[in-house]
């Protein structure tokens, strides 16, 4: 589901590396350099009649990168013909942030209050694909921490470099001591392919996948982004775990993600061999980095208006 972008891209990149045949269901808006190795169909999850011509395809699993409501899940589900293994790609942020560090699959569920409607909804997606399970289907659910990758579409990487480059402060929320958890979208796409080969038995189970030395804190990610870049670290202080009041926003923040304890344990996929090949985390940052600095058009941004209230002085 989806396939062109980040996780997607890179778990169709895994899947054909491994001989596996591929179907890809989007809306057709990019063309990827396989596209013409995969079979595609073109849709919008959102159109019953666009969902349902993956009833009659002959397929042994769904991968979905693209569900953020839990009408979408319970419509592909219900789309969906039978035994087929559901992998499902959920957050850590449906986790509730109990004190007790790292936060297991068996840890208590939120939805945490600090990530709004997208924790809700994503709790949402979870229950709908449960339900899969009742029909007979195998459904994993992976939660992920932060995704790192080239063109992240939740630009964390490129949020930090833009301004480091330009010489302009980074507004660093809190004391910037939060540990944090990090997986690049390779490693996401190394694991369902590892996943898929496994096929597991249990009608539900659940998977925290995370590099396990993806960990670092708030301002030690901008040191790394600082290192990458070859500049000085800028950081300006501003006060609370986000800088704003409310949910988390994404899209109007100060920095790209909160400074909350975010730490999740791997150990139980670890266990059962889907745990992907663990890499430096400065590596990720340098990719971005380059992807970056090959696009020119990525480079000119401007700062949020939640930035604004504490630095005027917007690029």
């Amino acid at each position: 589901m989806g396939g062109t972008r980040m996780m997607g891209d890179a778990t169709v990149r895994h899947l054909l590396n491994d001989e596996h045949q591929v179907t890809v269901f989007n809306r057709g808006s990019r063309t990827p350099d396989w596209a013409a190795q995969v079979t595609e169909i073109r849709g919008d999850r959102d159109v019953p009649r666009d969902l349902a011509q993956l009833t009659a395809l002959d397929i042994d699993a769904v991968v979905d990168f693209s569900a953020y409501r839990g009408e979408q899940s319970a419509a592909l589900v219900a789309a969906l013909p039978p035994d087929v293994h559901l992998v499902h790609c959920s957050t850590g942020a449906v986790y509730d942030p109990v004190p007790q560090l790292p936060w297991a699959e068996d840890s208590p569920i939120g939805p945490w209050a600090l990530w709004g409607d997208y924790a809700r909804e994503k709790l949402a997606t979870e229950v709908a694909v449960r339900r899969a399970a009742t029909d007979g289907r195998v459904v994993t659910i992976f939660r992920l921490p932060y995704v790192l990758g080239p063109r992240n579409y939740a630009p964390r990487e490129e949020f930090v470099l833009n301004r480091l480059l330009d010489g302009v402060d980074v507004l660093l929320p809190g004391d910037g001591k939060a540990v944090q958890h990090f997986v690049t979208a390779d490693q996401v796409g190394e694991s369902v392919t590892k996943m898929i080969a496994r096929r597991p038995a249990q009608d539900v189970e659940v998977f925290n996948i995370a590099d396990p030395r993806g960990v670092c804190t708030t301002q030690g990610f901008v040191q790394l982004c600082a290192e990458a870049a070859g500049v000085e670290v800028r950081v300006q202080p501003v006060p609370g775990p986000t800088g704003v009041d409310g949910p988390f926003n994404a899209a109007d923040c100060v920095f790209p993600f909160p400074n909350e304890a975010y730490l999740m344990d791997v150990s139980k996929a670890a266990g059962a061999g889907v745990l992907p090949t663990s890499r430096p985390l400065a590596s990720a940052i340098e990719q971005a980095l380059v992807a970056l600095q090959r696009e020119p058009a990525r480079r000119h941004w401007q700062r949020t208006a939640a930035e604004q209230k504490f630095a005027p002085d917007s690029a």
